[in-house]
This record gives structure tokens, C-alpha cells and sequence, in this order.
């Protein structure tokens, strides 16, 4: 990487970051620091992103809430299938 190369970050669920490097340094920084370092240049979600972004949000809480039982809920589950 060099000073004014540009690169393009994947973040999960298909989304991407687009940035341009301004200064390259060798050693760890923190990242309230690195923010100086680049230029983000990613454009703007449309209001159809923002829209799909906020039902997925939705979908994956809903696919999740159902998650792995707590202890209550398992044995609640034994006792109804007349295991002890």
C-alpha cells in the first residue's frame, strides 16, 4: 500500500467501505488515531439501502430471539416430554 492508493473494505452482509490512504505508517496506532490516516470515500446509502439494511436488522433479531433455551426453558422442556 502507498500514500493515495485506494482500497475497497468488505463488511459483512455484502456491504463495503471505499477508502483512500493518505499516510502509511509502520507501527499500531489506535484507531481514533487512524481515522487521520485515510479519506473514507464510501457513498451514501439510498433510502432503499437504508430500508433493506433496517429489515434485515429486523429479521436477524427475529431468527435469533429463538436461540439456545436457558436453563428454566430446558428443563421445562424435559419435564414436558416426561424426562426428569
Amino acid at each position: 500500500m502507498r500514500e493515495g492508493d485506494r482500497i475497497r473494505i468488505s463488511r459483512p452482509f455484502g456491504r463495503h467501505q471505499d477508502v483512500i490512504i493518505r499516510i502509511v505508517l509502520d507501527l499500531h496506532v489506535r484507531k481514533a488515531e487512524a481515522r487521520v490516516l485515510y479519506d473514507d470515500v464510501t457513498p451514501k446509502p439510498t433510502p432503499e439501502e437504508v430500508e433493506m439494511r433496517r429489515m434485515e436488522r429486523v429479521y436477524r433479531a427475529a431468527t435469533q430471539a429463538g436461540g439456545t433455551p436457558d436453563r428454566r426453558r430446558r428443563r421445562e422442556i424435559r419435564r414436558a416430554k416426561g424426562k426428569l
